[in-house]
């Protein structure tokens, strides 16, 4: 069982290691998140980007009735206090990127809060009403197409893998969570209205600019909520939406991958084997680090086996069929039927290195014996489709980078060296 990286909560990534994003609608990049130290280090730069921004001209978005952009309009002066443009274009969630689903609704509060601020302050009385009903009506359809399309993915991948759930409860959970992170944000705020430091200082100036107070404001706010869980009547926890969003991630991001590569049709057992076991440490790094009620947890293992047996049935079928295949010319290039369990093997030898004292060396024994294991395989079956060197374009390079990348964002890094592999291990040319 390894630490929570995130405490209680895993908005934004950002609570217990004082995390703050420095980011707009404009640059959500996967886990793109500094630490307390680095943004109150680089407080010089912030400042000369807000001056910048503040000097250029401002565009208002026009759309359509359907919603479309068509147009992007010079805000007349009068109106140049306020940038809607940052608000106008969309956050929404693909397969690649359904991890971030707690970056994003931290990110998405925080704003909807800061702009709420800043039309009290730039605007009369007699126009705030106005202005914050554009603002919930601009929030409320990015908070709405966000959590219907990850739903969509989330729900899909549980559904696909024999887990029926309705994306419905998902989106309606989400759409919580988004509402009861505001409100934490607006209590923060009423208690802190100068979180910033800035009235009264030759920096006040900076109020001005909503993308340096919203990054302020998620940074002041981490600062005093190192804690914090949120649940949902709808039924999902805010944790269980992260760790299937990132369930769901990974496994696309694996398949897309593999894709490139021929997906099963060129991989041996090795190969297949080892993707999937990294796949499977994964999920058991996934399960440890959230905190799943046991019928979540129950559900989440219940679709991963089936994912997994999914994938290794596809393998075999594939030989079958090319081996019932009037057309394939080379039958000795499938003679030999798949083997199942030979793959499951590989994948319980590789979750097993978890357990033991030093996952590092653990885990890169257990690929190379798995490649020692491949390369007497193709010696005595040379003929096979899957031993044919020609096919094989996935190095340990591959399997390294990939694992690195994920260790990095799940383990806290007083614990990330214990996890990742050598990059020296990486640089053997040894194909799988």
């Amino acid at each position: 069982m390894i630490t929570n990286r995130f405490a209680t909560t895993y908005y934004g990534g950002l609570i217990n290691q004082s995390r703050t994003s420095n980011l707009s609608l404009f640059n959500q990049t996967n886990n793109q998140v500094l630490t307390s130290a680095d943004y109150l280090a680089n407080q010089d730069i912030y400042k000369q980007q807000a001056s910048n921004r503040i000097g250029k001209q401002i565009f208002n978005i026009v759309r359509n009735d359907e919603g479309t952009v068509t147009d992007m309009v010079a805000a007349a002066d009068s109106s140049r206090r306020f940038n809607w443009g940052l608000l106008a274009l969309p956050l929404v969630p693909n397969h690649s990127t359904a991890d971030n689903v707690g970056y994003d609704i931290d990110y998405l509060a925080s704003e909807y809060v800061n702009y709420q601020n800043q039309i009290k302050r730039l605007y009369s009385e007699e126009e705030q009403a106005e202005q914050l009903q554009k603002l919930d009506q601009l929030m409320s359809k990015q908070v709405e197409k966000y959590a219907e399309k990850f739903a969509e993915i989330t729900g899909g991948f549980l559904n696909e893998n024999g887990v029926v759930v309705q994306a419905e409860d998902i989106k309606a959970s989400l759409i919580d969570h988004f509402h009861q992170r505001t409100e934490q944000y607006q209590n923060f705020y009423q208690q802190n209205q100068d979180y910033a430091h800035l009235k009264g200082t030759e920096d006040e100036w900076l109020l001005d600019d909503a993308i340096y107070m919203g990054d302020y404001l998620r940074y002041a706010f981490t600062q005093e909520h190192s804690e914090m869980s949120i649940s949902s009547e709808h039924g999902y926890h805010i944790e269980e939406l992260v760790a299937v969003g990132t369930i769901a991630s990974e496994t696309w991001q694996m398949t897309y991958q593999s894709r490139l590569l021929g997906s099963y049709k060129n991989k041996s057992e090795e190969e297949l084997g080892v993707s999937l076991g990294l796949m499977a440490m994964k999920y058991e790094l996934i399960s440890d680090t959230y905190q799943l009620s046991d019928p979540f947890k129950a559900k989440l293992d219940q679709a991963f086996k089936t994912y997994l047996q999914v994938e290794n049935e596809r393998a075999r079928d594939y030989v079958t069929q090319q081996q019932k295949d009037p057309y394939v010319r080379n039958k000795q290039a499938y003679k030999m039927d798949w083997n199942e369990q030979l793959v499951y093997d590989i994948i319980e030898r590789m979750v097993s290195s978890l357990q033991t004292d030093d996952v590092q060396q653990a885990i890169e024994n257990d690929i190379l014996i798995i490649t020692e294991m491949y390369k007497t395989n193709r010696d005595q079956h040379s003929n096979l489709s899957r031993y044919n060197n020609n096919n094989h374009s996935s190095t340990i390079n591959n399997y390294v980078q990939d694992w690195n990348r994920f260790i990095k964002t799940i383990i806290p890094d007083d614990q990330v060296n214990d996890y990742l592999l050598d990059v020296e291990f990486a640089k053997l040319d040894i194909k799988v």
